[in-house]
């Protein structure tokens, strides 16, 4: 991964944010280990924007 853009709500608590921080730093830790999606598993990701 090269760029992750994140669009956050100023509204949010410290709380909120710590915890935003730190599902982002175990998700890179994830990809760190697993690597990237497999080619079936993106073809399941749900693109519309009705979710």
């Amino acid at each position: 991964m090269k760029i992750m853009r994140a669009l956050v709500k100023e509204t949010l608590s410290r709380e909120q944010i710590d915890r935003l921080t730190q599902d982002i730093v175990d998700a890179c830790r994830t990809l760190d280990d697993k690597g990237a999606a497999h080619g079936n598993e993106r073809a399941q990701v749900k693109r519309g924007t009705g979710y």
